[in-house]
Parts: C-alpha cells; sequence; structure tokens
C-alpha cells in the first residue's frame, strides 16, 4: 500500500465566526402505514432567515425539510429540523456586513449539523440511510437569489 502524504492547509481565520449552534426544532413522522422499497427517493427544500442583534451579534437559522418517497411517488416519512447558529464579530461592523456575512455563511454553516439530525432520526426509525447532499457553495448563493427557497425540490 503507497504511504501519501497529508498535504499542508492553511487556515485564514475570518474575523466573524459562528460561535454556537442549537438545535431549535425538530420532526419527525412517518405519513403511512406502508413500508419503504428500495428504491427510496427523497424531496429536500432549505430555507433560511438571519436577525441582527447588534453590531457584532447575528442569529442564523436554518431550516431543512425532508421527505422519504416510495418508487410510485408517495410521502412516507417527514423529517424537518430547524438549527441556529451564532455569529460573532471581533470588532463592530455595519449591521448591513454582518447581515450579508451572515446570510452567506447560514446554509454552509449550518448544513451539517441538519445532515447528523437527519441521519440519526432515519436510522432511529429503521429507515436506510438519508444523506444530504454536499453542496456548490458558491452555484447555491447565485442561484438562490433568484428562488424561493421555501420549494421542495427532488434529489
Amino acid at each position: 500500500m503507497e504511504n501519501k502524504e497529508f498535504k499542508s492547509y492553511q487556515l485564514a481565520k475570518y474575523y466573524i465566526q459562528m460561535t454556537n449552534v442549537v438545535l431549535v426544532d425538530v420532526k419527525a413522522m412517518k405519513l403511512t402505514n406502508g413500508e419503504l422499497d428500495s428504491k427510496v427517493r427523497f424531496k429536500s427544500a432549505l430555507s433560511y432567515k438571519v436577525e441582527i442583534l447588534d453590531d457584532r451579534k447575528s442569529h442564523g437559522y436554518l431550516r431543512v425539510h425532508v421527505k422519504l418517497c416510495d418508487q410510485e411517488d408517495m410521502d412516507m416519512y417527514e423529517f424537518e429540523t430547524t438549527h441556529r447558529g451564532v455569529f460573532e464579530s471581533e470588532n463592530e461592523i455595519s449591521r448591513e456586513d454582518l447581515y450579508e456575512f451572515t446570510e452567506i455563511q447560514v446554509v454552509p454553516q449550518l448544513l451539517s449539523y441538519a445532515r447528523t439530525t437527519i441521519g440519526s432520526l432515519a436510522s432511529q426509525m429503521l429507515l436506510p440511510p438519508v444523506l444530504l447532499p454536499t453542496m456548490d457553495i458558491l452555484q447555491s448563493i447565485h442561484d438562490s437569489k433568484d428562488r424561493n427557497n421555501d420549494l421542495l425540490t427532488e434529489e
């Protein structure tokens, strides 16, 4: 087996950081009496909001909604999580800049928490693994500017 060394990665710390995450709401429901077959499909939707608390602190919320469907497209299970991230700046900055930073960072920063929560719930319900896709952050920001984030999209 070939021994490959890790490559060095220089992390440039930004002056605004997410300092805490809280799960503020979670729902997991079985919608029918049927059982899922081997061809599970899922629909997912992401939505977010930003609250500015002062010149150094904001809250970003991410809501993730997932429905598991059978091969006839019948909704079988539904999951929804809402996480709140606390974003803090080392310096006072304009509320507009803090809002923009939080808005850009809330989804990529909180998605892994939603992914873990939904995966754990699905496992406890003896369901196949539910793996939310990784994201292209820059493309997602671009695509989200002109779109309603509350629509369910098929995966």
